[in-house]
C-alpha cells in the first residue's frame, strides 16, 4: 500500500463527516474483528471458541483477510473495529492512520527456518554450503528478516542472494531443485521435518531475530469504545493463556481453525507451530512492550527501511506507547 492510496482513503474517510478513522458504525457491545487464515489469528478464533469475548461482555463478528496489508487498508474505511497483523503491517498503520497497537500477541521467530538439502550441508561448514547460493524466500517480509539474520550468523551476508518466490510456492519450488535453501514455516514444511533428505539450516531464534504479531484497534474503537477495546484485549490474551496450558488440546483446535480456511496440517505441524511461538499472557506483554519489545521492532525496521519494504521509517516508540494504557487496563492494572 502506498504513502499515496493511504492519503486517499484518509481524506476520503475525512469528507465523510467528524468519524475518527476507523469507524465501523458498531454500537454497544457489537465489535467486529479482522483477522487472517494463518496461525497468528489463532487466538482470535480461540477466543471467540472459547466464550471468552462473551464472558467479558462482547458480541464479535469475524471478519477474514489474505494479509495484513488488506486488513490495513480495510481498517482505514471503517471494516472492523480491532485485529492482529504482523508487526510490519502493524508499525506502518500506527505510523499512516494511527492505528493502534496495545502489545503482541505472539513470537514467531523459532518457525521461520531455513532448510537446505542433506546433500549439500552434510560434512560442510553451513558458510560454505550457503556462499555463492541462492535462498528461496518471499521477499520484504517477516521470513526474509529471518533470512537476513542468518546470512549474517554464517557470515554469507551479501554472498547468498534471495530468490524470490510467494510464500505458499516456497516448499514446492525448493523440493523441485531450485536454490540452495528455503526459507519457510509449519504446517508448510511438513515435507522437511523428520525427513533426512533435508537439513534444518537455521531460524529466526538462532539468529537472534525476535519476529512480533500485534494486536491492532483503530483509532475510533480505541478512544470512543474503550471498554469494548479493553474486552477484546483481554480476551484475546485469556486465549493465549488457554493455548499455553492447553497444548494438546490447542493443536486439535488449531487443526479444526485451519480446516475451516481450507488449509490441510496435520496435529504434528499444529503442535509444532504452537509449540515454536510464545503466547504472552497480557502481564508478560505488558513487560514485553515496557522493555526489550522496541528494541527488536527498532531492528526490524532499520532492516526493511534498507530493504526498501518500508517508504519512511516508522516511529516505532509511538506504536508501542499508543495502546499500553488499553493493555495495562486487560492485564488487571490502572491505566495511566
Amino acid at each position: 500500500m502506498t504513502v499515496a492510496v493511504v492519503s486517499a482513503m484518509l481524506l476520503a474517510a475525512g469528507c465523510a463527516g467528524a468519524q475518527e478513522v476507523g469507524d465501523t458504525g458498531n454500537t454497544g457491545n457489537k465489535v467486529t474483528i479482522g483477522l487472517q487464515p494463518t496461525a497468528t489469528s489463532f487466538p482470535v478464533w480461540l477466543a471467540e471458541q472459547q466464550g471468552y469475548f462473551k464472558e467479558n461482555g462482547i458480541e464479535v463478528e469475524l471478519k477474514y483477510y489474505p494479509s495484513g496489508a488488506a486488513m490495513s487498508e480495510a481498517g482505514i474505511t471503517g471494516a472492523w473495529d480491532g485485529g492482529n497483523m504482523g508487526s510490519p503491517p502493524a508499525l506502518t498503520s500506527s505510523q499512516k492512520w494511527d492505528m493502534v497497537v496495545p502489545g503482541p500477541n505472539s513470537e514467531e521467530g523459532a518457525i521461520q527456518i531455513l532448510w537446505g538439502r542433506a546433500n549439500d550441508f552434510e560434512g560442510k561448514d553451513p558458510a560454505a554450503a550457503l556462499a555463492g547460493g541462492e535462498v528461496l524466500v518471499k521477499v520484504n517480509s517477516t521470513q526474509h528478516y529471518a533470512l537476513l539474520g542468518c546470512m549474517q550468523k554464517y557470515g554469507v551476508a551479501g554472498k547468498t542472494k534471495p530468490l524470490p518466490v510467494e510464500a505458499n510456492a516456497v516448499a514446492g519450488a525448493f523440493t523441485g531443485g531450485q536454490g540452495v535453501g528455503a526459507m519457510t514455516w509449519p504446517p508448510f514444511d511438513a515435507g522437511f521435518v523428520d525427513n533426512p533428505e533435508y537439513v534444518h539450516v537455521c531460524d529466526g531464534k538462532q539468529a537472534d531475530k525476535k519476529i512480533y504479531n500485534m494486536l491492532a484497534l483503530t483509532p475510533a474503537f480505541a478512544n470512543n469504545r474503550t471498554e469494548q477495546a479493553v474486552a477484546y484485549v483481554k480476551s484475546a490474551y485469556q486465549a493465549n493463556e488457554f493455548i499455553t496450558a492447553n497444548p494438546d488440546e490447542a493443536a486439535d483446535l488449531l487443526v479444526q481453525y485451519y480446516e475451516e480456511n481450507g488449509v490441510t496440517a496435520t496435529k504434528e505441524a499444529a503442535q509444532r507451530e504452537l509449540t515454536g511461538r510464545t503466547w504472552p499472557s497480557a502481564a508478560e506483554a505488558l513487560a514485553l512492550s515496557e522493555g526489550e519489545l522496541s528494541g527488536d521492532l527498532e531492528d526490524l525496521t532499520n532492516v526493511f527501511v534498507e530493504l526498501g519494504a518500508f517508504d519512511t521509517k516508522p516511529d516505532v516508540t509511538k506504536a508501542v506507547d499508543s495502546g499500553r494504557a488499553i493493555l495495562e487496563q486487560a492485564a488487571g492494572g490502572s491505566a495511566s
